[in-house]
């Protein structure tokens, strides 16, 4: 039963249980009755900052965050690639894409577009180390800003995969003004809300 809390399995849930289960998250679920109350996020309220600003400033977690993203990324991949065709596109923009797990999923399907990775500079290190040396590297741009500013210009398609859920309406309309502002003509956004 145990299995997928291995870090050698395929889809492992590992980075999940860890980044759930560490100090900072399970304060700020402790404080859940509060922002019910409210609609504050209990993470600032208890730790003082913003959780993205948390992680930016500690690598361990910022790094159990990055495996959880991507174990859970990796379980909804094949669905993602089944139920959409990604070959007419030259350029596809991850927004907030962390380690590319997604994008190079797509890429390694398709051989014909290239990929930026758009994500704060910190969260892009674990991209940078799991693209260090591979082939796909070639064909993968890496691009630091913050979404609520801009994205990456000239994409085809956006991809927003586990993004706007973290953020109020008012910011998430600002995330996706940002995307229409960067893309082509006839660009097209991928929204994963869950």
């Amino acid at each position: 039963m145990s299995r997928m809390l291995r870090p050698d399995v395929a889809g492992s849930l590992r980075g999940l249980a860890l980044y759930h289960g560490s100090r900072v998250n399970v304060l700020a679920w402790q404080d859940l009755a509060t922002s019910v109350r409210t609609g504050e996020p209990a993470f600032r309220r208890v730790n003082g900052r913003s959780f993205f600003e948390h992680l930016a400033d500690t690598p361990e977690e910022s790094s159990a965050f990055d495996a959880a993203m991507h174990g859970v990324s990796s379980t909804e991949i094949p669905a993602l690639l089944a139920s959409y065709d990604f070959s007419g596109f030259d350029t596809i923009v991850d927004v907030g894409g962390g380690d590319g797990t997604l994008l190079t999923a797509i890429l390694d399907r398709e051989a014909r577009p290239r990929g930026v990775i758009y994500d704060l500079d910190h969260a892009l290190d674990s991209a940078r180390r799991r693209l260090a040396g591979a082939a796909l590297a070639k064909r993968i741009e890496l691009v630091a800003g913050s979404f609520f500013d801009s994205v990456a210009k000239g994409g085809d398609v956006y991809l927003l995969k586990h993004v706007v859920h973290d953020w109020s309406d008012q910011d998430s309309a600002r995330i996706l003004r940002n995307c229409r502002a960067a893309m082509s003509a006839r660009g097209r956004l991928l929204l994963n809300l869950a």
